[in-house]
């Protein structure tokens, strides 16, 4: 995970990947430690919102899944993640 924004009282972490693909797993630690709904990437690839289901481990250790919407968006987009947030009621 790169950075975290925080909307309101709502923290959103961003992950930002150079190529089209990547491991999200610190990601996925950050958004089930503080039980949050969604997440950014931002990478080459066009946009496009996904569920996201998976296992991961908590920072005590534990094994536990994950659910949460993650908003893909280009590289180029980022001037407007702000705007793209607010809108989409994250």
């Amino acid at each position: 995970m790169d950075y975290v924004l925080q909307c309101s009282t709502t923290l959103i972490p961003i992950e930002v990947k150079a190529g089209s693909s990547g491991s999200l797993k610190s990601l996925h630690q950050f958004v089930a430690d503080r039980e949050l709904n969604s997440a950014v990437r931002f990478d080459i690839n066009a946009p496009i919102v996904q569920r996201v289901e998976v296992q991961t481990l908590l920072t005590g250790g534990a094994s536990v899944p994950v659910k949460y919407t993650l908003h893909n968006l280009p590289l180029y987009f980022s001037d407007f993640v702000f705007e793209y947030i607010r809108t989409r009621d994250l």
